[in-house]
């Protein structure tokens, strides 16, 4: 198979890429700007993605959890015991690492921290997963595994990239000590599936999370059949489609997808419409569209269940709890739209709250020759405004309490 969708696949010599790792000198044009970006964002300090530059205090209290992490934790603990000194001193970092920044959704320009999946013996690699899968609900690790295969039977779509496009081909660290009352957490990214997890004593919280997908159905090969995005894209048009008039076209920042017609801020060359991608921990992104308080019963149901569907990417328990974060802000959470209501066709949405920023675009082609949005190329990201990427708030919290002398820790309790 070459191409998708009616739309041949690029030439197979376009991109310099060899095992994952891309020559930013022989890429083309548009591309360029994106390696500015990733080492602007690593240089400048975390602050976290905003609406305004400030981040607003006190959204994420580290309070006692009966929810348990050990398994999580036993599942990291055993992972290193298979992993060989070499291996091992390129698998961990300190929790407090900029390398945890150091992420793409795309192809890095340099050999990146961590071990190659790739690279990993059979039972590693399934030590790997089984970390990821103590940290996911079985839907969200499942909804994972579909983007790695997808970006292996990406390989067939596109040809000439069957050292790059492959199952495995993504790299996987644990950052700080997974060991009881110790902050870690882990790391997988690569083409299309990059996770960042913070775990802390009863505590998971996942941000940025970015999943993608090149072509979003598997129509041919070992992977036929695998679908991606499908409930992310229904719940979308159905929240839309539900929207009063009014509110509806006040949602609708613009009506097409077309690169040349829209504002400059939604016409990013390789990020399309999304503001909040790898390169934008510090993104300052203002409210727009209309917000859950102005929306109708039916209306604020179909926001909840869109929030919902993602938060349950989160294991039982602390899905639930994140959910109650989330929904404590449900007035104050804006969505936005661009492109047509129909989930044959192109479009774009935002939601974005306190406590939780999602973004889903239709994308041009990379491999597939398609230069303008087409629904088959998905990109989505969730991210936790206001300074909790990477667990940032909760690492700020756990240090502060370590630091306060244990007569004012006394006190605070009393």
């Amino acid at each position: 198979m070459s191409g998708y969708g009616g739309y041949p696949a690029r030439p197979a010599d376009l991109y310099p890429i060899q095992r994952g790792i891309v020559d930013f000198s022989g890429v083309p044009e548009r591309h360029e700007e994106l390696l500015e970006e990733l080492a602007r964002n690593i240089a400048d300090p975390f602050v976290g993605l905003t609406s305004d530059g400030r981040p607003r205090p006190e959204l994420y209290p580290l309070e006692p959890s009966e929810l348990d992490t050990t398994d999580a934790a036993d599942a990291a603990r055993a992972f290193l015991t298979t992993l060989s000194p070499d291996q091992h001193q390129r698998a961990r970092l300190p929790i407090d690492s900029e390398q945890f920044r150091a992420w793409i959704n795309a192809f890095p320009p340099e050999q990146p921290h961590g071990v190659l999946l790739e690279d990993l013996d059979p039972e590693q690699r399934a030590g790997a997963m089984d970390v990821l899968g103590a940290l996911l609900s079985d839907r969200g690790f499942q909804q994972v595994r579909d983007m790695m295969r997808i970006n292996a039977a990406l390989a067939d779509v596109a040809g000439g990239y069957d050292d790059t496009l492959r199952e495995y081909l993504y790299w996987f660290a644990i950052f700080g000590d997974p060991e009881p009352g110790s902050p870690w957490g882990v790391q997988m990214f690569g083409h299309h599936s990059c996770l960042q997890i913070f775990v802390y004593d009863g505590h998971i919280t996942i941000g940025p999370q970015f999943l993608g997908a090149e072509p979003r159905v598997v129509l041919d090969g070992p992977w036929a059949g695998i679908r991606a995005f499908d409930e992310e894209l229904a719940l979308g048009v159905d929240l839309m489609a539900g929207l009063a008039a009014p509110l509806q076209e006040r949602a609708l920042l613009a009506a097409s997808m077309i690169r040349a017609e829209l504002p400059p801020e939604l016409a990013h060359p390789t990020e399309g419409r999304m503001r909040g991608s790898a390169t934008k921990d510090n993104a300052v992104i203002p409210y727009e569209g209309v917000s859950g308080g102005e929306m109708d019963e039916a209306s604020r149901e179909r926001l909840v269940a869109l929030l919902s569907w993602y938060v349950g990417r989160l294991p039982e328990g602390h899905a639930e709890r994140r959910l109650a974060q989330v929904l404590e802000h449900l007035d104050d959470t804006w969505f936005a739209w661009v492109g047509d209501v129909d989930v044959d066709r192109p479009f774009y949405y935002k939601v974005h709250s306190p406590v939780i920023f999602i973004e889903l675009d239709a994308h041009a082609g990379i491999f597939i020759a398609n230069d303008e949005a087409e629904p088959f190329h998905i990109h989505n990201i969730v991210r936790v405004p206001n300074g909790n990427d990477y667990g940032r708030a909760y690492l700020a919290a756990i240090r502060a309490t370590a630091s306060e002398p244990a007569t004012a820790r006394a006190g605070s309790a009393s």
